[in-house]
């Protein structure tokens, strides 16, 4: 599932992620455990959120459309070294190709050498309680969201969307349509823009 929604251009791992514990719960026997920490709740998403990784380079490779903010950056950089993502690449740098897919191969593997060792320790964290998570959650969402633009309003934006976020949770809407339509909408509207245009001129 984490692979379908990745392969969906400008949806990204977070719809997939969301997608995946739905799905989760849905097909789940003990529905209301979920949400105490068990580990379908966990494993679900997080599935599906790698998986969106490796789906985004699927449009990217083959039609030259970025399927995350991560592959939009690797646009840039093939842009920059003067190839052109799509079809052609494939034919054009073969060598490039495989090395992409051979890379993603081991990286896999050196992510399973690297994060089992520190399983446990990173697992410890998880347990400490919420009043001390929440606050370094906080913090760390401020500082991220600051950093990127160096501007205010982007932090007000993100409390205003936590507010939404919340109240949407509790009215039970769904928060993944939502991060779809936000991430689509412009390219979409675009994209009819310039269809609206061509008819308009033929």
């Amino acid at each position: 599932m984490g692979t379908i929604v990745g392969i969906l251009p400008g949806v990204g791992a977070t719809v997939a992620a969301m997608t995946g514990y739905a799905e989760a719960v849905r097909s789940s026997k003990t529905p209301e455990l979920f949400g105490t920490g068990i580990m379908e709740g966990i494993a679900g998403p997080e599935t599906a959120n790698n998986a969106a990784v490796g789906g985004a380079f699927v449009p990217l490779l083959a039609l030259g459309i970025p399927g995350s903010a991560s592959t939009a950056i690797l646009i840039g950089a093939f842009i920059l070294h003067g190839m052109n993502p799509g079809p052609l690449l494939f034919y054009k740098n073969p060598g490039l190709m495989y090395s992409i897919f051979v890379g993603m191969f081991f990286s896999n593997l050196l992510m399973m050498a690297a994060a089992y060792p520190s399983i446990k320790l990173f697992s410890r964290i998880s347990r400490l309680p919420y009043c001390f998570l929440g606050p370094i959650i906080a913090v760390l969402c401020f500082v991220g969201v600051f950093t990127l633009k160096r501007s205010l309003g982007d932090v007000w934006i993100m409390l205003l969307a936590g507010i939404l976020g919340y109240f949407m949770q509790k009215f039970r809407y769904s928060m993944a349509s939502l991060i779809l339509a936000l991430v689509l909408g412009p390219i979409a509207e675009i994209s009819f823009r310039q269809a609206w245009l061509w008819l308009t001129q033929t």
